[in-house]
């Protein structure tokens, strides 16, 4: 009995650690959000000191050290947090585009592969792929992913121009007229509808010329 007792306040005390743990990150969290990120690095750093092998805390690291224009040090942090958390779509995500803007491109790909592989309901993990993907002339693939986003999000029309532009690349005239389209008719009143209405109205010329005999 005397050692069951005297066990509680022990385990109290991890319970109650484990909660200022995590109320500090939600904090750091919060901080980020408002663009404090000298702030919220200063907490994330004691956290590592208490949690080292919190994935989390890692990755709010790196969010941090990429608002402060640490990329190297937001890499860093990244990558412990896919070696600690590999299941989350997000950590592989904030990896591959830190190697993106490093320029290592095949690294980014594989991370973002990774990433929709892991959550493939979130569109902005195809945006991110479809650009590099641009970049090494996989336009087809690009387009593909381009297509997945637009199923995901529908109503958002920037996504829909995306698709449109690359679309006009690949030359694929009935699908990118009716892409502009939606454009114009989801941003009506604003300057993105202006955009995909002048494109849309060259992009029509261009091709009357084309099938005039």
């Amino acid at each position: 009995m005397v050692l069951l007792l005297a066990g509680i306040p022990i385990v109290g005390a991890y319970g109650a650690l484990a909660w200022w743990e995590q109320r500090s990150v939600d904090h750091a969290a919060r901080l980020l959000d408002r663009g404090q990120y000298g702030r919220a690095a200063q907490e994330l750093v004691r956290e590592l000191v208490l949690a080292p092998h919190d994935p989390l805390v890692h990755y709010y690291l790196g969010r941090a050290y990429v608002g402060l224009g640490l990329p190297a040090a937001a890499r860093s942090q990244f990558a412990e947090a896919v070696r600690l958390g590999p299941q989350q779509s997000a950590f592989h995500g904030a990896l591959g585009r830190a190697y993106r803007d490093a320029g290592h491109a095949a690294l980014a790909v594989a991370e973002l592969n990774e990433a929709v592989r892991r959550d493939p309901t979130e569109p902005r993990y195809r945006v991110d792929l479809a650009g590099l993907l641009l970049d090494q002339g996989r336009v087809r693939e690009a387009v593909e992913q381009l297509r997945r986003a637009v199923q995901l999000e529908p109503g958002t029309a920037d996504l829909h121009l995306l698709l449109a532009d690359e679309l006009a690349e690949v030359g694929d005239r009935a699908e990118t007229l009716e892409e502009y389209r939606e454009v114009v008719r989801l941003a009506r009143g604003t300057a993105l509808a202006e955009v995909a209405r002048q494109r849309l109205s060259t992009l029509s010329s261009r091709f009357s010329e084309h099938s005039t005999p």
